[in-house]
C-alpha cells in the first residue's frame, strides 16, 4: 500500500458524530488531493478498538458494492497531543470539528 501524505486513497478526519440510537459513529473525512469532504459510518466498537480520533490520517478501502470505509488509522502520523473520540465509561460524542 501506497502511504504517501498525498496519496488519493488517503484522507484525514474531518468530524464524528456519535449516534447513540444505533451505536454507529457517522465520520467525514477529506480525502488528500481534494477539497470535497465524503463519510462513512462504523460501528461504534469498531471506531473505539480501532482508536479512530479527530485529525487523524487513515487509508481508504473502497468496497465491492461501491462504499467508502476507513482500512487504517496511519498512527505514524497521528499527533502528539490527540484525544480519543469517546473517554473510557464516557458515551457522549466529541461533537468537534476540524477545519
Amino acid at each position: 500500500m501506497n502511504t504517501s501524505f498525498f496519496d488519493p486513497n488517503m484522507a484525514t478526519v474531518c468530524s464524528m458524530t456519535l449516534r447513540l440510537e444505533v451505536e454507529t459513529v457517522l465520520i467525514v473525512f477529506r480525502r488528500h488531493g481534494s477539497a470535497e469532504r465524503e463519510a462513512c459510518t462504523l460501528p461504534l466498537d469498531e471506531v473505539r478498538n480501532r482508536d479512530i480520533r479527530l485529525s487523524d490520517i487513515v487509508a481508504l478501502e473502497t468496497l465491492s458494492n461501491g462504499r467508502t470505509t476507513i482500512s487504517r488509522v496511519m498512527l505514524e502520523m497521528r499527533w502528539p497531543f490527540s484525544e480519543p473520540f469517546i473517554e473510557e465509561g464516557d458515551d457522549r460524542a466529541a461533537f468537534r470539528e476540524v477545519a
